[in-house]
């Protein structure tokens, strides 16, 4: 059955009208506007309401645009460049980076639009707009319990305290307290602006003490910035020796109304190197058995459904890079575990879908903090002389065991090389570095169906000491320090991703 009717053209050569974010011409107020084709106005022109009190536009070929004309929308007065069908419209929107929105869609139900000489039946032309923002963020020990052990260890004593001489363990846990809880406030509030700007319908999460500690913080900080948006949650204990977890943060419904069905929640977090076989001799050299359990947190497995669509969801985060050690640095040293967890995240992936060629034709993301990079951003020089950035590329990571063979995609690697960072990194002007730790890795369906999702990395909570390469430096949310209070060491990435 054709999805549109050709009909017999107007008097004139109609300028096809792309819709941008509320509404689409109709015959008529093209008719008002008077467009026509001509060799002059074989353009794109942006056009405002003037009874919006928003400046009108002229381009050579159209008049000015009255009150009954459209708002906000794509103009395109070249009939070569205008859709035949119904069914490339949607792609020729996205070549020209605009999206359906639903209000405007469901204007065109039930009467007949004209595109380009093409009408549009009742009912024929429905909005499916299956679009999710989904989200990763290390929101940095987000806790509900005061953490004591820096009376007997120094190296997890805070700085401040040391400034002190400290009687005994009462007046350490005392000192303490009234540390932790004078820097949360602030700090917990830079952590839900940066949520907040994610605009994020479901939201993986690392570091979070409990699902307590969750709720508290959305009801205190959340809350009064987006309203009572995050209705589920959903965490699990894991193997963190802090007792930081994994969570997952989900809206009822997506922006565009499409609901958000949470199905089931499987932990990972039991498996053994034995269980999948993964123990070897890299492992043994630190010290660690074949029954000890792989995961340092979890691999969290959410089954989801979007209007209806399932959608798998893999949360982790990663064993950390521990101090230098048998003449290794930190990131080298840890290695082992890194690649085993990864190898441990794909075994999961494989066996559920029915192997690795199956499975990377599914829908799944894994997200959250893998604690390495297989790229960063050196940095050089001072701030009077001015710095160097320099791009180098790592020979391993535990990244590539999971993007092997085109398994998934990280879509961070869609950004310009130096805009793919999510943590700075320091320790002193000696060593410091810009890299992507967090990520948002599609399986190799989903990625192709969303070739052009860009994701974006919020970086107003980061403290001044970041270093931003040219061009990217931004104003920081109110009341970030130099160090801290800071939204994280770490910076949100959401990605937009049709669920087709």
């Amino acid at each position: 059955m054709p999805l549109a009717v050709p009909v017999m053209p107007p008097p004139f050569s109609v300028a096809p009208v792309i819709h941008l974010n509320e509404w689409l011409l109709s015959r008529d107020a093209l008719e008002r506007v008077g467009c026509r084709a001509s060799s002059q106005s074989r353009r794109i022109g942006v056009c405002r309401r003037a009874d919006q009190g928003e400046t009108q536009h002229k381009r050579p070929g159209t008049g000015y645009l009255g009150e009954n004309s459209f708002h906000r929308g794509l103009l395109i007065s070249d009939p070569q460049r205008a859709p035949s069908s119904l069914n490339s419209i949607k792609d020729h929107l996205t070549t020209n980076n605009h999206s359906l929105h639903e209000r405007g869609m469901n204007a065109l139900l039930g009467r007949a639009w004209w595109w380009c000489g093409l009408v549009f039946p009742h009912g024929l032309f429905k909005p499916d707009l299956m679009s999710l923002r989904l989200a990763t963020f290390n929101v940095e020990n987000l806790m509900n319990r005061f953490d004591f052990s820096g009376f007997r260890n120094d190296l997890r004593r805070d700085r401040a305290l040391s400034l002190y001489e400290i009687e005994d363990e009462a007046h350490f846990r005392a000192l303490e307290q009234a540390r932790a809880v004078a820097l949360t406030d602030d700090a917990r509030q830079l952590t839900a602006l940066a949520i907040a700007e994610t605009r994020a319908d479901i939201l993986c999460l690392q570091e979070v003490d409990n699902l307590a500690a969750l709720k508290a913080f959305e009801y205190g900080y959340l809350f009064k910035m987006i309203g009572n948006g995050y209705r589920e949650k959903h965490s699990a204990s894991g193997n963190d020796a802090r007792g930081i977890d994994v969570a997952v943060m989900m809206r009822p419904e997506t922006a565009h109304g499409q609901p958000i069905e949470f199905v089931r929640m499987t932990s990972h977090a039991h498996v053994t190197f034995a269980d999948f076989d993964l123990y070897n001799q890299a492992l043994a050299e630190l010290g660690i058995e074949p029954q000890e359990r792989i995961f340092r947190r979890d691999c969290l497995e959410l089954d989801i459904k979007v209007g209806g669509r399932p959608l798998t969801l893999y949360v982790v985060h990663f064993k950390a890079m521990s101090p230098p050690r048998n003449g290794m640095d930190g990131r080298t040293a840890s290695m082992p575990v890194r690649i085993a967890e990864a190898s441990a995240v794909r075994r999961i992936i494989e066996n559920r879908f029915g192997g690795a060629e199956r499975a990377a034709e599914k829908r799944w993301v894994i997200c959250g903090d893998l604690n390495d990079y297989r790229e960063r951003v050196v940095i050089s020089g001072e701030a009077h002389l001015g710095y160097g950035f320099k791009p180098v590329r790592e020979v391993l990571s535990c990244v590539n065991t999971l993007t092997e063979g085109g398994f998934c995609e990280n879509l961070v690697e869609r950004r310009p090389e130096l805009d793919r960072w999510t943590l700075y990194h320091t320790r002193g002007p000696d060593e410091r570095h810009l890299c992507q730790l967090d990520y948002l890795l599609a399986s190799r369906a989903l990625a192709s169906r969303n070739a052009r999702a860009i994701p974006d990395i919020i970086r107003a909570g980061q403290p001044w000491r970041t270093i931003f390469p040219p061009g990217q430096d931004m104003p920081r949310y109110p009341r970030v320090g130099w160090d801290r209070p800071k939204a994280s060491d770490h910076c949100p990435v959401v990605a937009e991703l049709d669920i087709v």
